[in-house]
């Protein structure tokens, strides 16, 4: 009853409305609980709807969204942002915590793959290298259309989240756009870290 509301080209599913959870919380903890609020409002998107975990939204959604959300706040890196804070016992329940925080950062990285594509079908992802320290993690649309940009900046902002998590001594998280041979847009992603663990050498 309440998607009858929404505009059809803002609930493709593209993007789990799980992702909005991490951009309510950050707001509501530097910007005042009252924006994201604000932002639903100019969207004319119910906010109940991006508060349901099991919706989705579409890239236009996202693009409009991110619009909107850089102009009121005046941060161009807020994605990455909220990224960074989206692994936090802010956002994630004291059980799912409780489970990243007993994981090595291999493991951690070696998940990506399963968690991401639970909450991203707009991308094919996949882990092109992985070894001890270092793996490389491309995202590739499934159609022949660009991603919103800030979608990569969310990304790396979360691989680069682990830093805290694991209190690693170095981490380094860098991506290049790219066409591939069908001429949909790839993000290539290259990782590499270091840190106190028994388990990185």
């Amino acid at each position: 009853m309440v998607k009858a509301q929404i505009k059809p080209s803002y609930t493709t599913p593209h993007y789990s409305t799980k992702l909005w959870r991490a951009y309510k919380l950050y707001l509501g903890h530097y910007y005042g609980k009252s924006l994201f609020t604000e932002i639903c409002e100019e969207l004319e998107i119910p906010e109940s709807y991006l508060n349901k975990d099991d919706n989705w939204v579409s890239d236009e959604f996202t693009r409009k969204f991110m619009d909107v959300l850089i102009k009121r706040t005046n941060d161009e890196d807020i994605a990455r942002k909220v990224g960074q804070f989206s692994i936090s016992p802010d956002v994630v329940n004291h059980l799912e915590f409780a489970i990243l925080k007993i994981l090595s950062p291999f493991l951690f990285f070696k998940l990506v793959k399963f968690n991401a594509t639970k909450l991203n079908r707009y991308h094919e992802i996949n882990i092109s290298k992985f070894q001890m320290g270092y793996f490389e993690l491309e995202m590739v649309t499934r159609e022949k259309a660009e991603a919103d940009p800030h979608v990569y900046r969310n990304t790396a902002g979360l691989l680069e989240a682990a830093r805290e998590l694991f209190n690693l001594n170095k981490l380094n998280v860098q991506y290049q756009l790219a066409r591939d041979n069908d001429g949909r847009q790839k993000a290539h992603f290259q990782i590499s870290y270091s840190g106190k663990s028994w388990l990185i050498k």
